[in-house]
């Protein structure tokens, strides 16, 4: 893989986090919380990927390989995420 596909790569997928970071934000700015039901149909996609930041989230707790920063954290921390949804 040539540096320059790898940039294109991980400008794609920083681009996606920050989407659906932004589409978090603005559901809490609506409903008031992060609780995105799984089964929610206009949210599927927005459930999804909250269900893959929680499951980084262990990872990096557990010592374990994972692609979620300090930075993002920080960021869903701000906007009141909920890490552990089912612990209250």
């Amino acid at each position: 893989v040539c540096s320059s596909d790898l940039r294109a790569w991980w400008d794609s997928h920083h681009a996606l986090w920050e989407s659906r970071f932004q589409e978090l934000a603005a559901y809490r700015e609506e409903h008031g919380h992060c609780l995105v039901p799984c089964k929610d149909s206009i949210h599927k996609r927005l459930a999804v990927w909250i269900k893959c930041q929680r499951r980084q989230y262990r990872l990096l707790q557990q010592n374990r390989p994972s692609n979620i920063t300090q930075q993002r954290i920080d960021r869903l921390n701000d906007i009141g995420f909920c890490w552990s949804p089912r612990k209250g």
